[in-house]
């Protein structure tokens, strides 16, 4: 989902055999756009999917080779808006068939920018913080924030077995 990607629903997919993020949400606005409000957009609702991030490229490796080693995760989130990221699984693999490294650059879940970092960001908004958990950890009772519950999270990178 890319820019302005606000009010919509990803349900029932398996995403598989990725380079980058298995899951990117670039609600980030464009600047002739009007920020997103309860008023002017739905949530967004990405459920019952399984993500799996098993692969990264020279593109990806070469961040990790600078110092910034989140910047390939399993999910990237940057929205801005109330969204419902819940009963998905994310599997992350980047050990290949025999024990070689696949996805060296995979080392974290989740990455993204904080609501109030992005550009034209509405100060008051009381769910638009510059903590990137906030997009996530809000009580699922509470009405027009983002939330992230009752999903599994499995690192299949693992020796299990050996």
């Amino acid at each position: 989902m890319d820019a302005g990607s606000v009010g919509v629903v990803v349900a029932r997919n398996l995403v598989y055999d990725v380079a980058g993020s298995a899951l990117v949400w670039n609600g980030v606005m464009a600047p002739v756009d009007a920020w997103p409000t309860a008023n002017n957009s739905g949530a967004t609702v990405v459920e019952n999917n399984v993500f799996v991030a098993d692969r990264d490229n020279a593109y990806s490796r070469a961040f990790v080779a600078q110092g910034q080693a989140s910047r390939n995760p399993a999910v990237q989130w940057n929205g801005v808006t109330a969204a419902r990221f819940e009963r998905n699984v994310v599997v992350t693999d980047n050990m290949a068939a025999g024990g070689r490294v696949s996805a060296p650059s995979r080392q974290a879940w989740f990455n993204g920018k904080p609501c109030a970092s992005q550009s034209g960001a509405p100060a008051a908004a009381a769910n638009c913080t510059w903590d990137l958990a906030n997009s996530f950890l809000r009580a699922r009772a509470a009405p027009g924030v983002a939330n992230a519950n009752f999903n599994v999270y499995f690192n299949a990178s693992s020796a299990a077995g050996s």
